[in-house]
């Protein structure tokens, strides 16, 4: 798919450049290439989560709706 080819190819331009990468996104998927994941709302752990999979970006948005 392009979108994630276009998101391996950011990822790596950043770790290569050892920059951090900002993004603001709304798909779990998309967001996982981030690093921080930052969740908006989440007081509790300042939403911070290193090296995320889509599942655990997803269960972590899920988890303060309820």
């Amino acid at each position: 798919m392009i979108t994630e080819e276009v998101l391996c190819r950011r990822r790596r331009a950043a770790d290569d450049r050892h920059r951090p990468w900002a993004m603001v996104s709304h798909d779990p998927m998309s967001a996982s290439y981030a690093d921080p994941v930052v969740v908006p709302g989440d007081t509790k752990s300042m939403g911070q989560t290193q090296d995320p999979t889509a599942e655990q970006v997803l269960d972590r948005i899920k988890s303060l709706e309820a």
